[in-house]
């Protein structure tokens, strides 16, 4: 009588050797597969790779499947798929069909690949729910088979195009099929979490809905849990049990990611005032099925705590806007997107209510009402430091590289508003420097004059430093004055002007840069030397 499962795995094994592929024979009641296949170590020219780093030889499961009808489906025992399925290595049915003869007259090789994984994966996952025997002996799953599946010619080289249609580099497909394991089932999410929340004091007269979206938004520091599970979710079907029970009284904090980086642009609707500032997107997430489209609240994230919070359906718009330690170090771009910020909302009138357009990626968000903003002036005279800072990093074009501890900055105002005249950056190049000053003899009025003079200031890692003449008329003062003169600056030549590193020595010494400030104008102008203050108008 003939037996077909010794006739497909003898064609097995004469095929293998014909192409010098080692067929090693499995215990079929204890593995899913009937054989594995060995493939030699290609030879390779000699001194062409380090041996250790050849290429792993390839090696593959295969169930052999003999028939007498073609019928393009078999059934396969849920246990004999897992093994198929669960290991790295390829693994492949071959269908030899006899047609009711002693020989293969057609032969089908089936690639266990994605899809398959998926079937297997999903059907093991969802009688892992029902209450009845997990025997996996006793359930099955087909597989099918067509045209593309057939061997070109029935023997070794047929077989061996064939397993080489689908594996090309072992390692590779290996680590491949391992990802597949992993990850198939899980899109949309991997995990369910069954919250039960205490809500805060601060929500509690609040519509849930807003607590939801505040706590997405990582508004609220730290829920309470009342009870609290957590269980794998793959396919859209929970694990029977959890992985993971959050204990009653423990504290939950999300941490929520943005949803993009891009510019926020503010606006008045009506009126030129506006600003635009780097800003990190959050949107409520987690809680779709929760809230409406039109309960959406937009988080623009800023810098160390600093927020808006745009709410469209309500007109709303908030902020949270506060300074710094003053004595710690700080990246310059961040403080000057705050101070932008300070400075525009300081300009919305107090009790004037105002209409602002907020956009987003140069998408309109929506619009607010703004009314009552009032600003302390401390807020604003900061503002007005760090603004004025950062033109002077933005004209060095050194803002990103900056970080200044703001104290720092308070300490060399004067010299900060010096800079900015000097280096004639926007509305201070039009401000006026002024000495006043004795004198023992007598100066005739409308005399010119120049005063060499070396300025500079740090700036977090930095030295900014200008040797410049101030060229001007001296006014005689009455007697009432303390003073005997006034030289008006009307302008101010630049003689050097460098960015140096905080420790690094200036290139001549102030008494040197002094002399050659001197020496180019004595010819042309009065040199006048000051020692004392000066001021600007």
């Amino acid at each position: 009588m003939r037996d077909l499962g010794e006739m497909g795995e003898s064609t097995l094994r004469n095929w293998a050797a014909q192409v010098g592929v080692t067929a090693n024979k499995a215990n079929q009641d204890k593995r899913g597969w009937d054989f594995i296949l060995e493939f030699p170590i290609e030879n390779l020219p000699k001194n062409e790779v380090a041996l250790d780093k050849m290429i792993d030889p390839i090696q593959c499961f295969v169930q052999v499947k003999a028939t007498d009808n073609n019928r393009g489906r078999l059934s396969v025992k849920l246990s004999n798929w897992v093994r198929l399925v669960k290991t790295s290595f390829p693994a492949f049915f071959l269908v030899l069909d006899f047609n009711n003869t002693n020989k293969c007259q057609k032969a089908y090789l089936i690639h266990i690949w994605e899809e398959e994984i998926k079937r297997v994966l999903k059907k093991l996952r969802q009688i892992s729910t029902e209450v009845d025997s997990f025997d996996l002996n006793k359930k099955s799953l087909s597989f099918k088979w067509n045209e593309n599946n057939l061997l070109s010619s029935l023997d070794g080289e047929g077989l061996l195009k064939k397993i080489q249609e689908y594996i090309n580099d072992f390692k590779t497909y290996s680590k491949r099929k391992k990802e597949l394991i992993d990850n198939v089932g899980y899109k949309g999410g991997r995990k369910k979490i069954d919250l039960q929340l205490l809500v805060p004091d601060s929500h509690k007269e609040l519509d849930p809905k807003e607590f939801f979206i505040d706590w997405s938004l990582g508004l609220l520091e730290e829920v309470k849990v009342d009870k609290s599970e957590i269980k794998d979710l793959r396919f859209n079907i929970e694990a029977p049990k959890p992985e993971e029970i959050i204990e009653e009284g423990s504290k939950i904090e999300i941490i929520p990611k943005p949803v993009s980086k891009d510019i926020l642009w503010i606006k008045e609707s009506e009126g030129g005032n506006e600003v635009r500032v780097p800003a990190n997107l959050h949107v409520p997430s987690g809680v779709g099925e929760i809230i409406d489209l039109e309960d959406v609240k937009y988080l623009f994230e800023l810098f160390e705590g600093n927020n808006i919070i745009l709410i469209p359906n309500k007109n709303s718009l908030k902020y949270n806007i506060h300074i710094p330690d003053v004595f710690e170090n700080y990246n310059l771009s961040n403080l000057s997107v705050i101070a932008k910020l300070i400075l525009f909302f300081s300009k919305l009138k107090e009790g004037n209510a105002k209409e602002i357009s907020i956009f987003y990626s140069s998408e309109f968000i929506g619009k607010a009402q703004t009314s009552n903003m009032k600003i302390p002036d401390k807020f604003i005279k900061w503002a007005h430091l760090i603004n004025k800072t950062t033109k002077i990093a933005n004209y060095f074009d050194i803002l990103d590289q900056v970080e200044v501890k703001v104290i720092e900055l308070w300490n060399q105002e004067i010299k900060l508003n010096i800079m900015l005249m000097i280096l004639n950056i926007e509305e201070y190049g039009s401000k006026k420097i002024r000495f006043e000053f004795d004198c023992d003899g007598e100066i005739k009025s409308g005399s010119e004059f120049c005063v060499p003079n070396v300025t500079g200031f740090t700036l977090g890692e930095y030295k900014i430093f200008a040797a410049v003449g101030y060229i001007g008329e001296a006014i005689t003062l009455n007697n009432e004055q303390e003073k005997n003169y006034r030289l008006e600056v009307d302008k101010i030549e630049i003689v050097r002007k460098q960015l140096l590193r905080r420790g690094e020595e200036l290139p001549k010494s102030i008494s040197e840069f002094i002399k050659v400030i001197e020496d180019r104008y004595i010819e042309e102008y009065n040199i006048l030397h000051l020692c004392g203050q000066y001021d600007k108008e």
